[in-house]
C-alpha cells in the first residue's frame, strides 16, 4: 500500500479530459477521472454491477475500510487523511497564504472561510490537483497511488453543464466520463428536488435549478473527498437545507468534505479561516 505517499505539488496534476482538449466542459467544475474509486454496494452485487466477491478479492481489502448502512445500501470508504504541509501561494509581490497546514480525516467536514481574494478557491484547486503551489506538499493517506485521482470531487463556481443537453443527459455524460452510476440519476435529481426537470434542456433552467443539477453529480459519482467551492451560492433556503444535509450524510458514512462557505452547515465542522494570511514576499 502506498498510503501517505507524497503528492508533490509539481506532479499532482490530475488526468483530466479537459487537459486533453475538451474545453467546453468546465475545468473548474469536477474532479478528474482516474482508476475507479470507492463504490456503493448492496449485499450481493455492486451498484456498478461488480459483485461483492470482486470487492472481497480486489483492491478494497488492503486499505482499511470503513462501512456503514444507509437505506439498505452499503457505502464503503477507506479511512483517509488529507494532509497539507507548508503550503504557500504567491501572487505578484505577496503571498495569499504561507506555511499553511491542514489535516482532514474521514468523517470530518472543514468549513473554509475568509474575505474575497484570501485564497479559498485557490486552496481548493491546489488540493484537487488543478494548480500548483509555490511551496509545500499534499498527501492523501490511506489510498493506493493508482486510486487517489478518483478520490476527489471538486465542485467550483461554474456548473460544467452543456446548455443544449437536458439535466439527465448532462448527468449521464458526467457519469460516463467520471466513472459514476447513471442509474442513480433519478434518485439524485429527486434528492435535489428537481426530478421534474430531468428531460428539460439546461438552457431553460434558472440559475438555482442549474446549480441543483450540477450538485446532483455528488450522488451520481460516488467519491470520498468533496472539495466544494461555494456550493450553496444561488440556492434558495430549501436547496441549502438539502445540500447541507447531503454533506452531513457524506461525512456520517466515512467521507470527508472541505466547504468554502460563510453559511451555516448542518454538519459539525472544524474551521479554517484564511483571513489575515496575506504577507509581502521577501
Amino acid at each position: 500500500m502506498a498510503g501517505g505517499a507524497d503528492l508533490s505539488l509539481e506532479t499532482a496534476g490530475l488526468d483530466h479530459p479537459v487537459e486533453r482538449g475538451m474545453h467546453w466542459f468546465s475545468r473548474a467544475a469536477c474532479a478528474a477521472p482516474g482508476v475507479p474509486g470507492p463504490r456503493v454496494f448492496d449485499r450481493t452485487r455492486g451498484a456498478t454491477g461488480r459483485s461483492i466477491d470482486h470487492f472481497q478479492k480486489g483492491r478494497y481489502t488492503d486499505i482499511g475500510l470503513r462501512r456503514s448502512v444507509f437505506g439498505g445500501i452499503l457505502s464503503v470508504y477507506s479511512a483517509l487523511r488529507l494532509v497539507a504541509s507548508g503550503l504557500a501561494v504567491r501572487r505578484g509581490p505577496r503571498f495569499l497564504f504561507r506555511e499553511l497546514e491542514l489535516v482532514l480525516k474521514s468523517g470530518e467536514v472543514m468549513q473554509l472561510t475568509g474575505p474575497n481574494g484570501s485564497g479559498k478557491s485557490t486552496l481548493l484547486r491546489l488540493l484537487a490537483g488543478f494548480s500548483p503551489a509555490d511551496q509545500g506538499t499534499i498527501r492523501l493517506e490511506g489510498m493506493d497511488d493508482s486510486e487517489r485521482n478518483s478520490a476527489f470531487h471538486y465542485f467550483g463556481h461554474r456548473e460544467g453543464l452543456r446548455a443544449a443537453l437536458s439535466a439527465g443527459e448532462n448527468l449521464s455524460f458526467l457519469a460516463g466520463l467520471l466513472d459514476g452510476d447513471a442509474r442513480r440519476i433519478p434518485e439524485a435529481l429527486s434528492r435535489l428536488g428537481i426530478a421534474r426537470l430531468e428531460n428539460l434542456p439546461v438552457r431553460v433552467l434558472s440559475e438555482g435549478q442549474r446549480r441543483r443539477v450540477a450538485l446532483a453529480r455528488l450522488i451520481v459519482i460516488d467519491r470520498p473527498v468533496w472539495l466544494l467551492d461555494e456550493p450553496l451560492a444561488s440556492l434558495d433556503s430549501e436547496a441549502i437545507a438539502i445540500v447541507s444535509g447531503l454533506i452531513s450524510e457524506h461525512a456520517a458514512r466515512g467521507g470527508m468534505a472541505m466547504v468554502a462557505t460563510h453559511q451555516m452547515l448542518a454538519a459539525k465542522t472544524t474551521a479554517l479561516d484564511l483571513a489575515g494570511r496575506r504577507e509581502v514576499a521577501a
